[in-house]
């Protein structure tokens, strides 16, 4: 996971400038910082502290995402959502992608016995679409990562 991770940043620091591209350094810094500052300051709700917690609708909405990644959508038809994994010692939001008609997964033991999963659950980029730019591989960088969290 931390080679990933170190491959991921060292991608984004060649894209905001030290290989020549076309997206322009404080548009670099600003996404970034737009990007980290959706989720800065919030807290996991108590509800989603337990084991096969399941979410009640006041979370943080994940789609929240494309008002500052603004070079990514998702495909039309799809929405994000996640589950929120908790084994009792860690804990995390795990994203993927779904049909917007589709009731989203409960917890995450019903979202894992019905996915196929990847190594590092990269199964909610299967329908994002970057609009070709730099930027928008910038975007579609930090997006993916935001699962590896």
């Amino acid at each position: 996971m931390v080679r990933l991770q170190l491959v991921v940043i060292l991608l984004v620091v060649i894209i905001c400038g030290c290989v020549p591209v076309d997206v322009p350094e404080l548009e670099c810094q600003t996404t970034l910082g737009e990007f980290a500052a959706l989720t800065q300051d919030l807290e996991i709700p108590l509800h989603l502290q337990y084991e096969n917690a399941q979410k009640n609708g006041s979370e943080f909405d994940v789609n929240q995402y494309f008002t500052v990644l603004t070079h990514l959508s998702a495909e039309d038809g799809y929405v994000l959502d996640y589950v929120y994994f908790n084994d009792g010692f860690a804990s995390w939001p795990v994203i993927y992608s779904r049909r917007s008609e589709v009731a989203p997964y409960s917890t995450h033991s019903e979202y894992e016995s019905d996915t196929e999963l990847d190594e590092y659950h990269y199964k909610h980029m299967d329908h994002i679409a970057a609009d070709g730019s730099p930027a928008g591989y910038l975007e579609w960088v930090l997006l993916a990562m935001s699962n590896a969290e």
